[in-house]
């Protein structure tokens, strides 16, 4: 067997094997059907009318990219870039192939990677019931992908209720469908509260982490922003809404574009310039009209959001949110789930819970108050975790970081489609009101704590 060489760009040919049919020699092997599981219950429930040919090979393709994101992993010594080869079975190898200078540059966009594609003839569809559709005939509502943290939790209930206007001036209430992973979500009193349905749709397939001669272990997984956008696009244009609602508020969509970290290529899950790129494949994917992404909290900080979503009263409910992404069992308090309370992600939900006035003690984090005495894997925690809030509320100040906002303040506005100086206008009122509610939080931490000490160092 040859050795890998560890100094080169990884790589990865990937064949997506029917069952039954023979897989070449040469590169790897993903099983459509098996290491991509479809799930016959969840199609069911998810389409409103039975699926032509060419959505059920947009699912297939974006499993396949999910699978190979994750199968291959980054050689962060070498450079974050790797190289994408994959073979794939769709019904019309010709449409697709169409598509693939399009879908590769939302990839690449996406991901930092470069890809490629070819398309070979299907000989063994997904197999779909013949009756069962129509659950929900079409009612235009919007759709959005679900995480369950604050932000889309504030951007649903804020669009959905008609308390925020859509780009086209939209304001009335509406219903609205939540993708999500497929935990149950209690939503079962929102339609009598506030006067909208919401209803969950799961992502309609899994892709199995560990299987023959794989385990899938990248964690970076850019494009599962891919995946549950997409599945957001669909669902909105089997409801005749065509709009997808993006739940994030502006420090999540432009501040990772705007704090590069390391070698890492510019992260634009929720970014304009990505969503606008994506909405184009999609609707010749989808044979539709136009697709819109639809940025409502662009130009708001979370803790904005949050406070609108109060004063609304729609708040009820924001403490069964989750913002963190560490794991359980990593946790150092013993019993129920908490939030780490040091990672960037929960340092911007308290900085935003604390902006909106919303009660949030710290036994809600496994690290509340991060005391003096800790030691110095916590001091390495906290420092990481400011860090791309501090980088944020600066960018304005460094030297390196305004020359790059004023490089592409150019981008975002062709992408949002405004004029050159509102778009400056408005990320520059958006960064200071971000340090102003950094700043606030910072200075109500405890005198002794680290996050105090390192905060008003860093900032």
């Amino acid at each position: 067997m040859k050795a890998k060489n560890y100094r080169t760009r990884p790589l990865l040919e990937l064949f997506i094997a029917e069952k039954e049919v023979s897989s070449p020699r040469r590169g790897q092997v993903c099983r459509d059907g098996i290491d991509i599981e479809y799930r016959p219950d969840v199609l069911l429930k998810f389409f409103l009318k039975r699926p032509n040919p060419e959505t059920l090979d947009l699912l297939r393709v974006i499993a396949s990219v999910a699978h190979a994101d994750r199968r291959l992993t980054r050689r962060h010594s070498v450079c974050w870039g790797r190289d994408f080869i994959l073979d794939i079975p769709v019904s019309d190898p010709d449409f697709w192939s169409a598509l693939k200078p399009s879908f590769c540059s939302v990839l690449e966009c996406l991901s930092g990677d470069s890809w490629d594609f070819s398309f070979r003839k299907l000989t063994i569809p997904i197999e779909l019931p013949n009756e069962g559709y129509l659950d929900f005939p079409p009612d235009g509502e919007l759709a959005t992908a679900y995480s369950d943290g604050l932000d889309s939790f504030t951007v649903a209930r804020l669009v959905a209720s008609g308390e925020i206007a859509l780009s086209d001036g939209d304001r009335h209430k509406r219903n609205i469908a939540l993708i999500t992973t497929g935990r149950t979500l209690h939503l079962g009193d929102i339609s009598n509260q506030f006067g909208y349905r919401a209803r969950q749709i799961s992502v309609p397939f899994k892709v199995k982490r560990v299987g023959k001669d794989f385990y899938l272990r990248e964690i970076s997984y850019r494009t599962r922003a891919l995946v549950f956008q997409t599945i957001a696009a669909l669902a909105s244009v089997q409801s005749g809404s065509n709009m997808v609602i993006v739940g994030e508020a502006g420090q999540g969509s432009l501040g990772p574009w705007l704090t590069v970290t390391g070698e890492e290529t510019p992260d634009l899950r929720t970014h304009p310039f990505f969503t606008r790129r994506l909405g184009e494949f999609l609707a010749t994917a989808l044979r539709a009209d136009v697709i819109t992404f639809d940025h409502p909290l662009i130009w708001s900080t979370k803790g904005e959001g949050l406070h609108r979503l109060v004063e609304a009263g729609l708040h009820k409910g924001w403490e069964d949110t989750h913002s963190c992404a560490v794991q359980v069992r990593h946790q150092e308090t013993r019993g129920k789930r908490l939030h780490c309370g040091l990672c960037p992600n929960c340092l911007l939900r308290r900085q935003s819970l604390l902006a909106a006035n919303l009660d949030d003690p710290d036994s809600n984090y496994d690290y509340g108050s991060a005391n003096a005495e800790i030691g110095s894997l916590v001091q390495k925690k906290v420092a990481q975790g400011l860090m791309p809030l501090v980088d944020l509320a600066h960018v304005n100040e460094s030297p390196l970081l305004s020359r790059v906002l004023e490089r592409q303040i150019d981008v975002l506005a062709d992408a949002i489609q405004l004029d050159r100086s509102e778009t400056a206008k408005r990320l520059s009122r958006l960064i200071r009101c971000h340090e102003g509610e950094l700043r606030h939080f910072i200075s109500l931490c405890p005198s002794r704590s680290l996050l105090r000490r390192f905060g008003e160092a860093l900032l």
